[in-house]
């Protein structure tokens, strides 16, 4: 193999070691009410344009956004804020902390990181890889701690790790079509009776 198959190769298995996988949600909440129209179930709908905000003309920090996953979820290594992208920057996040319970103990939350996150205010995806991956993480709780003008907002929280996502154990549906016979259509001449039909079936 010359030099350059072989960084081919290297690279593919690089990439292929290190593919990031989208770890399902299957619920959310919040500790502070939401803003009609902007819910909680906006930050894991897939759609940036729709959000979470925390309710106008209240304040809205110190609030917990509580990630909770099933047993499917192998790991999660690595996560990602996005914020809202249009309509100012009221409620993005500037500090933040991490709290984690897994599948063996989901009522004890660890906290993941020493000091709180801080991130810049902008409309840039903001991306924290954790310093060890979770297995089998129960919940993710993100306690926002400071926020532009004391509101608490977020377009979408996504959640990645390494390994493929269990399998459910479910099926596909399978016919088994031995037996059947395939039968064609014969075309037939209008009824004088008022009849429709321009075809039957054998047995109709």
């Amino acid at each position: 193999m010359n030099k350059f198959g072989l960084i081919i190769v290297i690279t593919c298995m690089y990439f292929g070691l290190t593919a990031q996988i989208q770890m399902p949600v299957y619920n959310v909440t919040s500790y502070r009410s939401a803003q009609g129209g902007t819910e909680i179930g906006n930050v894991i709908d897939g759609d940036k344009s729709t959000i979470y905000h925390s309710r106008w003309n209240i304040n809205g920090i110190p609030d917990t956004l509580t990630f909770y996953f099933n047993s499917l979820v192998p790991e999660i290594n690595s996560l990602q804020y996005v914020p809202r992208q249009e309509g100012g920057n009221n409620g993005m996040w500037e500090k933040v902390d991490f709290l984690v319970a897994t599948q063996a103990n989901p009522t004890l939350y660890k906290k993941l990181n020493t000091s709180p996150l801080e991130w810049a205010v902008n409309n840039d995806v903001k991306i924290w890889n954790l310093p060890d991956a979770i297995e089998n993480p129960y919940a993710i709780k993100i306690a926002v701690l400071q926020a532009v003008s004391n509101y608490s907002s977020c377009a979408e929280m996504n959640f990645y790790g390494s390994k493929q996502i269990r399998p459910d154990g479910s099926n596909d549906c399978t016919l088994d079509l031995k037996g059947l016979e395939i039968v064609k259509d014969i075309k037939v001449q209008i009824s004088k009776d008022g009849s429709y039909a321009s075809s039957y079936q054998p047995g109709e």
